[in-house]
């Protein structure tokens, strides 16, 4: 921080009027701390303060108050950051730690390389090939060791099953299916209750979709709702005419 010509002339006018080397010491600890820079300070879990400002820790782990923490900190430190895609990046992976020997500019797309493939080496195995192979890709499951493999496990992957219905064993290409059919599908799930409309009796169907008890109830129900276009109704418009 640099002191304006006239917060230099008072700072010298109190020095020449000290009567002890007391006061004059006191004066040279205030120089210091005007000139030091501040720091972070840790207040708790959740806040964290930095040049007299208050920041909140929000879902995304960062520390904000309209701007996070972190860029205040570089701002004050280096100007501005520059226009474009660039961001802050915290070297140790830690955005608590917003120390401005822990922060680094970087563009986004050297800001996303260095989070994906920032990791410690380790051996995987190819799903497709089941050759071993090394990667420090950090985030995602690691499974195939090339596009080459991913696509093709993509495009040719079957799992073989069998239909709990009706027995019957046929090949997918969802992990998740498990009967062979639509069909066994309706028949596998378990039996719902449900209360007709039309006539109030209780039912037992395995159809999500099954409102009416039967097939009567539900033309009553119809007739009901549009009896315009029910058969009395066209019977009355030809005996009139």
């Amino acid at each position: 921080m640099k002191f304006t010509p006239e917060v230099i002339a008072a700072l010298q006018t109190l020095r020449d009027n000290a009567d002890n080397d007391f006061e004059r010491h006191r004066l040279d600890v205030l120089e210091r701390d005007l000139t030091a820079p501040p720091q972070v300070e840790v207040i708790d879990d959740t806040h964290q303060k930095f040049n007299g400002v208050i920041y909140t820790s929000k879902n995304n782990g960062h520390y904000e108050k309209y701007i996070s923490i972190h860029r205040v900190v570089w701002f004050y430190y280096h100007g501005e950051i520059p226009e474009g895609n660039y961001h802050i990046h915290h070297i140790d992976h830690n955005k608590s730690n917003n120390d401005i020997f822990n922060l680094q500019l970087l563009t986004r797309k050297e800001h996303r390389r260095t989070h994906y493939y920032d990791g410690f080496p380790e051996t995987y195995t190819c799903k497709n090939c089941g050759k071993k192979f090394v990667s420090t890709i950090r985030l995602g499951t690691i499974a195939f060791c090339s596009d080459d493999c991913k696509c093709f496990w993509r495009n040719n992957k079957q799992y073989r099953r069998i239909c709990p219905v009706c027995g019957k064993e046929f090949r997918t290409g969802h992990s998740k299916q498990k009967c062979c059919s639509y069909i066994c599908a309706v028949k596998a799930r378990p039996p719902k209750e449900k209360i007709c409309p039309t006539c109030g009796k209780k039912f037992s169907t395995q159809n999500r979709r099954q409102l009416y008890c039967s097939a009567s109830c539900r033309s009553t129900m119809w007739q009901q709702k549009h009896p315009e276009k029910s058969c009395s109704a066209k019977m009355q418009c030809q005996n009139k005419s």
